[in-house]
This record gives structure tokens, sequence and C-alpha cells, in this order.
């Protein structure tokens, strides 16, 4: 690339290797200022090739990028969304919005002499194919039609709440930000929202951000603000979650919030990297490679592997003794591991020391404790990935998870609710 902006264009689209740089030799890291990773093909989801070569081809200029224009391909009363696509969810959310059926195929299929993967979005009902070609015109999306498989979960629309902390929490914007570009209704909720209990009549999903546990349950402190905005949900929110999870209710928890269900939700898991030092483990904002259950419907449409960005995120692993005192109470609690690190150095961009300690670790585990609802622990927060297959798509499925049916077990706390278990924030 002979060109001025040469060494922007190998910055933002090749993979950054951040210096080991120590306080003193055999010390920790320095901390790094910002971000150590910000490979933009990992964050979009496409692959970047450096040609090291010149090359002979026939180009011409592209003055401005466009969508393919979106189409309705066959006749029928059912149709066939991508679920890779982003905009899908959109168009789903408004085809429950107004009473159509929406399922996902829990098995590939075949229709019409052609093959459609596990996790295929099937819609159907009176008016369906004006409404999809509708939806496929303003979406740019390629909608097929085609028979339903036997094999399929039914959707329905979610009561979703989202937790505001009054302390601010930048992710907490950006998981509105994607509710509100994909359509997801939704509700803002606070502290006293939380504080006031009855939370399974109100909603079937609560959605707790990368939000510290100190900052969730203490907020900002007495005399500091003006008192409606003083303090967070405190023992009486903390026992009013558990009971929502208790009532059949989906608490979702993302990267510093799962301290959260660590701590006082008994869940037989523990965060590995809660007691490391820096020289033993340090890994800021880097993104890593992940391994993806793409049969788990959370994960329906991904590729098998993904790019997260690791920013103070737990490293999940069995808690044993947890799990024994678990295993006593019920046998009917379900772990489900949708996301892990590989069995090899998942580093891809910024910095990692000590890669031996994320070996096949989970990343996103699914714990059933009630019928029909589960409590998704997340490690890296991936709302920094806005791709079709990135980390915001993992994100959506989360609201709009099918109704299993499972046997009954009730969550108890792990502690009398202290407050000061927190790591601060």
């Amino acid at each position: 690339m002979s060109q001025a902006y040469r060494p922007f264009l190998l910055d933002i689209l090749g993979p950054q290797f951040y210096p080991d740089r120590r306080q003193y030799p055999g010390g920790p890291p320095e901390r790094a200022f910002d971000v150590t990773g910000w490979t933009l093909p990992y964050q979009m989801g496409v692959r970047a090739v450096p040609v090291t070569a010149p090359f002979d081809a026939e180009l011409k200029p592209v003055d401005k990028a466009e969508l393919p224009a979106g189409k309705v391909i066959g006749e029928g009363n059912g149709f066939i969304l991508d679920h890779s696509v982003l905009d899908s969810f959109k168009a789903v959310n408004r085809l429950l919005a107004e009473g159509y059926r929406v399922r996902w195929a829990t098995q590939s299929f075949s229709a019409y002499g052609k093959n459609y993967p596990v996790g295929a979005i099937l819609v159907s009902g009176s008016g369906i194919a004006e409404k999809v070609r509708s939806l496929a015109e303003e979406f740019s999306l390629q909608i097929e039609a085609g028979s339903s498989p036997r094999d399929s979960m039914e959707l329905k629309p979610l009561k979703l709440g989202l937790y505001q902390p009054w302390t601010a929490d930048m992710d907490e914007g950006w998981t509105r930000w994607i509710f509100d570009t994909w359509e997801f209704p939704y509700t803002v909720i606070h502290n006293e929202d939380i504080r006031n209990g009855r939370l399974r009549k109100a909603y079937d999903v609560i959605t707790l951000t990368n939000i510290p546990l100190r900052r969730i349950m203490e907020g900002h402190k007495e005399g500091t603000v003006p008192p409606p905005y003083a303090g967070g949900i405190g023992k009486e929110g903390l026992a009013a979650l558990l009971e929502f999870v208790n009532d059949g209710g989906t608490l979702i928890t993302l990267n510093a919030s799962a301290e959260l269900a660590l701590t006082h939700f008994n869940v037989p898991l523990k965060n590995v990297v809660d007691d490391l030092n820096p020289v033993e483990f340090y890994c800021p904002s880097t993104f890593l490679k992940v391994d993806v259950d793409n049969t788990h419907p959370i994960a329906y449409g991904m590729e098998e592997a993904a790019a997260v960005m690791f920013n103070g995120s737990p490293v999940f692993t069995i808690n044993s003794d947890k799990e024994k005192s678990e295993a006593r109470e019920s046998s009917a609690l379900d772990l489900k591991v949708v996301a892990r690190y590989p069995g090899s150095n998942p580093f891809m961009s910024g910095f990692l020391l000590g890669e031996q300690v994320l070996d096949v670790a989970p990343l996103l585990q699914v714990q059933t404790p009630a019928p029909g609802r589960s409590l998704p622990l997340r490690g890296p927060g991936v709302s920094f990935l806005f791709s079709g297959r990135g980390g915001e798509n993992t994100r959506a499925r989360c609201y709009r998870r099918h109704p299993d049916v499972r046997r009954p077990h009730q969550f108890s706390p792990a502690s009398a609710f202290p407050c000061d278990r927190g790591r601060g924030g």
C-alpha cells in the first residue's frame, strides 16, 4: 500500500501486539491506559487479507456502499429468515409485536431442495406473505418461502427489564442501543423498582450489564447526591432478584455483574482470576478467540469460533464445594456451556499474560433453576462487537429464549447478603 494512510490502515485492520512492559524486572506489567486491542475485522466479523505483492485486476471505483435489494423468493404460507443476519432480529420483533407466529428450527432441514441450518427462523400467519415482502424491502433481507420442519421452538414476546444504576454505566447505554436499534421492547428499571419486589409479575427477563457488584448493591454514597439517587439495590433488592429467579424469571448477568450470581445465588461456579495477581494473569481489553456451541439456541446463527473482548472479565470454573451442595439439593440442576476458550492460546489482539488460566474455561453458561427459565452468566462483555456474527447477535438471542420445560429448582442465598464482598466500583 503506497499511500499516506498506510500506517493507519495497518493499525485498524491488523492485530495489535501490546509490549510486555514491567514495572520492574520480574514484576507486574505496567497498567495499560486504554484498550490494547482494537482490530476492526475482529469486531465486524469479517476477514482482512494482507496483500504483500502488486497485482493486476479489473476494478471500478465504489462511490457509495449500498445494501443489496431485499427480496422474497417463492410463494407460500410459511417463510424462512437467516438467523445470522442481524436485521432478522428486527424483523422478528416486528412480527411478534403484530401477532405473527415465529419459531426457530431445532434441527437442520430441507425445503424445496435447499438445506437450512439449525436455528433457521420460521414465520407464518394470516397475511404473512405481504408482511415479509415489506420487511425484506425495508431491511434488505433475503427471505425464502418454505415448509416448516416438525422440530422447532415457539417464540413469544417477552417483558424485558434493563437495570440502570444511578452511577451511570457505559455498558448499560450500549445495551440500550442494541435494544433500540433492533427494536426489542424493554423497560428501564432502577434501584427502587427492584427493591419494591414482585418483579416476576412485571418481567420475564431482567438484564444486569457490566456493573461491579458493589456498585449494584451500594450505588452512590448517602450525602453525595440527592436522596432519590443514593444507594443501590441493597439487601431488599437482592432478595427480590432471588425471588424473581425462583418464581421462574430469567436473570442475565453480563461480565462484572456475574459476581452477583456467583456470590449470592449459590451458583456452582467461581471466578478463577479473582485472586490472581497481575504477574499471574493480566488481560487488559484484549481480543480472544472462543469456541461456540452453535447448536444451542443462544448461539444459533453464529460460527463455531468467534472473537470477544476480555475487559476485566470473570473466568468461570466449577466450584466443587457448591456443586456438591447443589447436587444434594436437586439433581435437576442444568448447567450448559454455550461458549468456552479453546485448549490452545486464545490470544488474537492486544496483550495476554497467563493464557494457561483460560484453557478450555467456560465463557458463557446457562443455568436452569426453575421451569422454563435460565440464568445466563457471561464473561467478557461483547457489546463492542457490531457485526452480523458478532457479540450483540449473541446477546440478542438471550431475549428470545424458547420455553424449555424443566423441573423446578429453588436457588438459595449463598450468604446473608453482605454488601462488603464486592470488588469495588
